[in-house]
């Protein structure tokens, strides 16, 4: 969810994404002073997670009403996400999903 959060407020500022890759990018602290100093408006870090959190909620109504089927039978992942271990990192030897009942299961509880 941080890292969800953080990608809304960085596209909703028009800022590049990709900053969020970066070693020491943009933190929750500097996101909340950019828009301090663009809208003059003084607010909280919770209070802009929530903002990001609303707008996630928004888009998922957007698609939900736009489209012809359901949002979550679009979000399908690819078997490797099951089979394959990650190589590096803090999940080394760790799969995205145990199995695909737990896929199916963990998207479930994205789109109640």
């Amino acid at each position: 969810m941080e890292s969800q959060d953080h990608r809304i407020l960085v596209n909703s500022l028009i800022m590049c994404v990709f900053t969020f890759y970066i070693k020491n990018g943009f933190t929750f602290e500097d996101i909340n002073e950019i828009y301090e100093g663009i809208t003059g408006v003084h607010t909280t870090i919770k209070k802009m997670r929530s903002i990001a959190h609303n707008i996630w909620l928004l888009t998922r109504l957007f698609n939900e009403r736009e489209f012809d089927r359901k949002p979550s039978e679009y979000n399908i992942q690819p078997l490797r996400h099951m089979k394959d271990p990650l190589p590096t990192g803090r999940a080394k030897n760790c799969t995205a999903f145990v199995n695909e009942k737990d896929f199916y299961a963990s998207r479930t509880m994205l789109y109640v």
